[in-house]
């Protein structure tokens, strides 16, 4: 599927950059086996969006209506996050594509200046295919804002934190720390990006350079990975993330609507926010949810207190 697809953007005029898993594939996990991939993550660029859409639906990729439940949602809820689920069924089963437009800085829905990761993209070579992945510095940087927003929205997974670690290991030798850091310090990503480095140095992962050691130390006490489970520290991260997510999406009737959403999601959005819980009667999934949403909208309203 990412070599037909490499091979159909590239005739196509199409930019592009591999993500996430299927960049860990190619490149630091060297083709083998073993590191699990859910979906195949794709970048491209928002002047090429409407001839994106039209080469994917030509190649058999729908929207995942699953992913994105109604319309409304794609044209607010993914245009807040830049971001836009496909699936395509195959004889070896369903092949999903989550389609990006801007990499969003963690736990703020703002996107991070695009010129930078297309300037310093790279291509890595399989047999007569090159294929367009991050820089190994921007890799870093995606991976630790991917995680921390899923940390602060409580589902951070540890394959997600071994990948980070993985990838400092695998290019130890190469890794620019300058640009990171200073891209951390422009794009106001420092929380994001340090709370993670940090953990991973305390941990006896990997040798940090004295500079990095430096500007991590803040964050060396903050604990985010308790019992196997990952945990964004800053509780109010939640309630600033979906401030900021409502903040995004235009006009009031859209906002209130999204947010009747998050209270009122339906059937298939609770089983797949509370896995552990599928098969309890309704009412009682709602409970539970009801009871999460209320701390999020509180978290929300102290965020706005403590503004004005």
């Amino acid at each position: 599927a990412v070599e037909r697809l490499t091979r159909y953007f590239c005739e196509e005029g199409i930019d592009f950059i591999l993500l996430k898993g299927i960049a860990l594939y190619l490149t630091v996990y060297g083709n083998r086996p073993g590191r699990y991939m859910s979906d195949i993550d794709i970048l491209v660029k928002e002047s090429q969006l409407k001839k994106v859409r039209a080469g994917l639906s030509s190649l058999g990729y729908e929207i995942d209506i699953a992913d994105n439940p109604g319309k409304w949602r794609l044209n607010i809820l993914s245009a807040a996050l830049k971001e836009l689920t496909y699936e395509k069924k195959s004889e070896f089963g369903k092949v999903t594509l989550d389609m990006h437009w801007g990499i969003t800085k963690g736990v703020k829905p703002a996107s991070v200046r695009q010129d930078r990761l297309w300037d310093n993209r790279v291509f890595h070579s399989i047999g007569d295919i090159s294929f367009p992945i991050l820089s190994p510095e921007n890799m870093l940087i995606h991976h630790c804002l991917h995680l921390s927003k899923n940390m602060v929205l409580k589902k951070g997974l540890l394959v997600w934190f071994c990948d980070i670690i993985d990838t400092l290991r695998f290019y130890e030798d190469i890794i620019g720390w300058d640009y990171i850091l200073d891209f951390a310090a422009n794009e106001n990503i420092e929380d994001e990006l340090y709370i993670i480095l940090a953990r991973i140095h305390t941990a006896g992962f990997v040798k940090l350079p004295d500079k990095v050691k430096y500007k991590i130390e803040p964050f060396c006490g903050k604990k985010i990975l308790s019992a196997g489970i990952l945990d964004y520290p800053d509780q109010d991260a939640e309630g600033r993330y979906y401030l900021g997510l409502i903040t995004n999406i235009p006009g009031l009737p859209n906002k209130a609507r999204f947010t009747l959403s998050i209270v009122f999601p339906c059937r298939e959005e609770l089983n797949r926010l509370y896995p552990q819980m599928r098969g309890k009667r309704p009412f009682l999934l709602y409970l539970h949810h009801w009871q999460r949403a209320i701390v999020k909208l509180f978290r929300v309203f102290k965020i706005i207190y403590v503004k004005e």
